[in-house]
């Protein structure tokens, strides 16, 4: 009975050992892929102005008009999302602008 213990807790450990390795690995390849590719700067730079003040201000204001339902909490969810939506959209344009420019024009 101790031997079969010992054997399934040694089986245990191996797994752990394992599953450890595994995620070491996962790691240094996230790592590997954030230093050498643009999504992985881009990556880096986006998780970077998260922790600019401004920002961490903003997330706070909206976590905080989160529990309140009134209207100025409604106007400036909608102004942060309709900010984000044309941040996007303009940036599609100004790469096409430059795309256009550059290679079909």
């Amino acid at each position: 009975m101790a031997d079969a213990d010992f054997e399934d807790f040694m089986q245990r450990q191996a797994a752990k050992e394992a599953a450890a390795a595994r995620q070491e690995e996962m790691h240094a390849n996230h790592e590997l892929w954030r230093q050498t590719t643009w999504a992985g700067w881009l990556t880096t730079i986006i998780l970077g102005l998260t922790e600019l003040p401004f920002f961490q201000a903003i997330s706070s204001a909206l976590e905080d008009q989160k529990q309140g339902k009134s209207g100025a909490a409604l106007l400036l969810t909608n102004f942060v999302r309709l900010s984000i939506i044309f941040a996007v959209i303009l940036a599609f344009y100004v790469a096409g602008k430059i795309l256009q420019k550059n290679y079909w024009g």
